[in-house]
């Protein structure tokens, strides 16, 4: 019996086996050796922890905590760059579906839902409603540090690392790092000179497209920023807000 090797105890009955009736367990009934601490990477033992019921569903990098499993391992993405959904015609990759799904439609011409003030229309809806606020005033999304309050969550997220001085984005270039992507995304022209997006009526080429989008205001007349006070529309967000300050205090 090479195969075999003697075992002296019973496990099920926990008496000592003696003489020709000598219990044997094969080695390939044997239970594997644990995973070493080296195996376990910090996203697995979170995940195997909240499961248990262990600990609460908690980022292992940032301490973020959430109600679903799913969500903390898409959460997880952030911190891996992990971008595991492409799309099928331009071949650019998201970390989760609905920001591909979002994405899939700017191949589409159709833009079905338009804004009840200016009429301008959008692919997406929930860019509809981004949009609106810019008429409404509304934001929702308040910062529980200082109160400050934004239209969109994604600003509030940027906003609170001015308190928490987190700076996820380096530049590989140097050793500068920011706390969200378009600071990063402008830094980086400084060193490559590099203005991507360009406007199809003048030719003027910008660093980033908010600022063509701006810009574009200028040959469209569009002025989505509404004074809520007086109904005087404005260009851009920080015209509006001067003119608050100066004419409605």
């Amino acid at each position: 019996l090479t195969d075999q090797q003697p075992c002296k105890q019973d496990r099920r009955s926990g008496l000592d086996q003696e003489g020709p009736d000598l219990h044997y367990l094969k080695e390939e009934h044997q239970k594997p050796d644990p995973p070493s601490d080296a195996d376990m990477s910090p996203i697995a033992e979170s995940l195997s922890n909240s499961e248990s019921g262990q600990r609460s569903l908690q980022c292992e990098f940032c301490g973020k905590v959430y109600k679903s499993r799913s969500k903390l391992k898409a959460h997880y993405r952030v911190h891996t760059g992990e971008r595991p959904y492409v799309c099928q015609t331009c071949g650019k990759s998201f970390s989760s579906s609905s920001s591909l799904h979002n994405h899939v439609n700017t191949h589409s011409d159709d833009r079905p839902h338009a804004c009840p003030h200016c009429g301008k229309s959008f692919r997406v809806h929930e860019k509809l409603l981004i949009h609106i606020r810019t008429h409404t005033g509304e934001r929702p999304y308040s910062c529980k540090i200082c109160g400050k309050s934004f239209s969109q969550n994604g600003n509030l997220t940027v906003h609170v690392r001015t308190h928490t001085g987190e700076r996820r984005y380096p530049c590989d270039m140097c050793e500068k790092r920011f706390s969200n992507s378009g600071d990063l995304a402008r830094h980086v022209s400084t060193h490559t000179g590099e203005r991507p997006f360009s406007c199809l009526t003048c030719g003027k080429r910008f660093t980033q497209n908010g600022s063509l989008r701006a810009h574009m205001r200028m040959h469209t007349g569009e002025r989505p920023f509404l004074c809520d006070a007086c109904g005087k529309g404005f260009r851009q967000n920080r015209d509006l807000l001067v003119h608050k300050t100066t004419q409605h205090r």
